[in-house]
């Protein structure tokens, strides 16, 4: 039997954060996902936070007509791929099809099929993920991921249980990858140093080379306004001083309003 993953939507923009910043690219989003960060920009994709059971019966695909069309879920890797193949030859050149969510790697399986089949049509793809699910990870395919964009949760920011031996375990295996690896930990009020030290320990266990994105938290309605410049100062301190790439880098596509 064919694997099937449930979308929410596939729509062409900019890649707003991390190391792609501005490349432009096809967006898969997957329904469901393990976490419930207090700043998380997509609850709709939150299992916790739908009905039991929920699945979603359909996802919008972005036509560039001006509309959605509305598409049936599940889909097979052959149906993604021809959806991709369709928009990239409406809207493209794009530099890479990124795959976020909610939580990709709760379709392990579903990306086994469909990475190899969208890397020799579209070439390598771009994974965003938690970076807490190292066997799902471990199950996908050695050649196809061009880059991974591995979040590390800090528990004082996201308000969710701390998950270290996780991410510890996932970083292990995607340094290993030949994918183009870097680490995310979004950044703001309430930030334990304790966690962030954390979080550049174990990268820097891993690899001090490997590069670490500081993202500032952005404020959700009813949440605190933005961190401080000396705070995001300090936390820059703090990550140098064990690694050799740390950058600051806000989400974007929320400053142009971009999808």
């Amino acid at each position: 039997m064919r694997s099937q993953a449930h979308l929410l939507e596939i729509f062409s923009s900019i890649q707003g954060e991390g190391l792609l910043l501005g490349k432009r690219q096809l967006f898969v989003r997957f329904y469901g996902c393990h976490r419930t960060c207090s700043y998380c920009d997509t609850p709709e994709a939150v299992t916790a936070w739908q009905p039991r059971g929920f699945q979603p019966d359909s996802f919008a695909f972005e036509t560039g007509n001006g509309a959605d069309e509305r598409i049936a879920n599940p889909v097979t890797a052959a149906d993604l791929l021809a959806l991709l193949i369709a928009r990239e030859e409406s809207a493209g050149p794009h530099h890479s099809v990124a795959l976020t969510g909610g939580e990709p790697l709760l379709h392990a399986p579903f990306l086994q099929e469909f990475i190899p089949k969208a890397a020799a049509t579209l070439g390598p793809v771009y994974l965003e993920t938690t970076g807490d699910l190292p066997k799902p990870l471990a199950q996908l395919p050695q050649k196809g991921i061009g880059w991974i964009a591995m979040d590390i949760k800090l528990p004082s920011i996201t308000g969710d249980a701390p998950r270290w031996r996780e991410h510890a375990g996932f970083l292990a295996i995607a340094d290993a990858l030949p994918a183009k690896l870097f680490v995310k930990v979004v950044a703001g009020p309430g930030l334990d140093p304790a966690d962030l030290e954390k979080a550049v320990e174990l990268v820097a266990a891993q690899s001090p080379h490997i590069p670490f994105v500081l993202q500032p938290v952005t404020p959700q309605e009813g949440t605190a306004p933005p961190a401080e410049q000396g705070e995001f100062r300090d936390w820059c301190r703090i990550a140098s001083s064990r690694l050799s790439d740390v950058r600051v880098i806000p989400q974007c596509h929320k400053l142009l309003a971009l999808r």
